[in-house]
């Protein structure tokens, strides 16, 4: 048990490629910012920004008691992991765990609250799904491509990666939405998000490792902490579009 909390630089299993899973990943977060763009102009019968909010956390809520029914029926689970697509995209430790698709939508109801109440602009909502959808595949390929080779660079690989392809991705989606950000917001942005990818995914692993290990007040909260696995589909476009709102106004 001692030597697991010292893996804090380990490798993440979130960091392995699966070609089938990046393409569901980009095709989702596609997904994502098209409805953002066709929903948030609604003015009849409810408002794009609330229409977005509500849609969002309804679709988030109902991924979390799928999650529920799925861990307290073996035939539930069996029957969801059956879905071609599932199968295909799936990671081993999301077997016993919230999958990432979960945390994808968590992560687009909270951009959608910041958007709601001010917080964050369209653009900055756009260019945090646009970073997830592109940095992250393109951090986990450069890194798949490395490891065998040179594998004392991985993570430096996996980290210019995902920090080239954001500033690429936060440039063309200022550029084609008529908004383009300053060039220290570009490189501030991707660089808390390269964070979030790499060194914020593993904290939280240690962290929730230690949590886990904690006296719980009831046996189902152990039962919950069992399951939740940090993923970079939350903390990458959260902590971008923060960024992105906080120091681009955007």
């Amino acid at each position: 048990m001692a030597g697991e909390d010292r893996r804090v630089p380990g490798e993440s299993p979130a960091h392995t490629f699966n070609p089938w899973r990046k393409f569901w990943h980009v095709t989702g977060c596609a997904l994502i910012v098209f409805l953002f763009h066709l929903l948030k102009g609604v003015r009849e019968p409810v408002a794009g920004p609330d229409l977005l909010m509500g849609v969002a956390w309804v679709e988030t809520v109902a991924a979390f008691l799928m999650e529920a029914a799925r861990f307290r029926s073996p035939k539930e689970e069996e029957a969801i992991e059956r879905l071609p697509f599932v199968r295909w995209v799936l990671r081993g430790e999301e077997r016993a765990h919230v999958n990432a698709s979960t945390w994808l939508m968590l992560a687009t109801a909270l951009l959608a609250t910041g958007y709601r109440f001010g917080l964050l602009g369209d653009a900055a909502v756009t260019g945090a799904v646009a970073v997830t959808a592109l940095a992250d595949p393109a951090a986990s390929l450069v890194r798949h491509a490395v490891r065998g080779r040179f594998p004392e660079w991985t993570r430096t690989a996996g980290l210019a990666a995902f920090f080239v392809c954001a500033m690429a991705a936060l440039a063309a989606t200022g550029g084609m939405m008529g908004k383009p950000f300053a060039p220290w917001t570009l490189a501030a942005a991707a660089l808390a998000g390269a964070w979030a990818e790499s060194d914020l995914l593993r904290l939280a692993a240690w962290a929730l490792a230690h949590l886990r290990r904690m006296p719980a007040p009831h046996p189902a909260v152990t039962g919950w902490l069992r399951r939740v696995y940090p993923d970079d589909n939350l903390y990458i476009p959260v902590v971008v579009g923060a960024v992105l709102g906080l120091i681009g106004g955007w």
